[in-house]
């Protein structure tokens, strides 16, 4: 996910304030799930079940004094527990966020593949360095952006924590039914409300998952 300001204006065209480049001090704050969406891969027509997750940088702080965050939208793999039948969610050897969590945590695929994983991540409040850069857009100079361009170990002197809230949001479940939950939607920022509304569960009332039989492999780079 990107932010940005025009340059030549010198105003934000967001309503938060572009995130500063460096190495920042963070730790997770967000982790909302925003639905299935379709899209294409490869000339193939696919669903994706997108996670937003991002890190709270609690020494990178806006004029008005609270703390920037930066995330990313990430492709997270669906399964059906063969217990309980009940759907569940994990992230895929060749995902982005498999590979993100390996590097950061130095642990290996089978172990950051659960979301129990990343739940003790935000419970004992791992820090990260969150590395973002700027650039400019190819067609628009004027136009700044900021990227995460690496999540590293962190391994400074100074504890970190969060100062926000911590942000989540998921779906309702039935089996393999997937619905929109009214509870904790009106609290999201307007840009995560905005994606959630374009999810098949927004927008058809509900997503069913497929058998296995019809499920795609897991094993794409998102």
């Amino acid at each position: 996910m990107s932010d940005f300001f025009n340059a030549s204006e010198g105003q934000e065209k967001k309503p938060f304030e572009i995130v500063p480049e460096g190495k920042h001090p963070g730790v997770l704050r967000f982790v909302v799930d925003c639905g299935h969406h379709r899209d294409t891969y490869q000339g193939a027509s696919i669903t994706k079940h997108i996670l937003f997750i991002a890190w709270e940088l609690p020494k990178a702080l806006r004029e008005d004094g609270t703390p920037h965050f930066k995330g990313n939208f990430f492709t997270v793999t669906d399964f059906i527990n063969s217990k309980t039948q009940e759907a569940g969610m994990m992230f895929g050897k060749a995902s982005k966020f498999s590979k993100l969590l390996r590097s950061w945590t130095g642990k290996d695929e089978n172990e950051v593949k659960w979301m129990s994983f990343l739940a003790s991540l935000v419970q004992t409040q791992w820090p990260a360095f969150v590395v973002v850069d700027h650039q400019k857009d190819k067609n628009d100079p004027s136009k700044i952006y900021s990227n995460i361009l690496t999540i590293k170990p962190y391994d400074g002197k100074d504890k970190i924590t969060r100062i926000g809230d911590f942000v989540t949001y998921k779906f309702n479940t039935n089996g393999r039914i997937y619905t929109v939950d009214e509870n904790g939607y009106e609290d999201l920022p307007p840009f995560l409300k905005k994606k959630i509304e374009k999810s098949i569960e927004a927008t058809e009332g509900r997503y069913e998952l497929p058998t296995r039989e019809q499920a795609p492999s897991s094993n794409v780079p998102f």
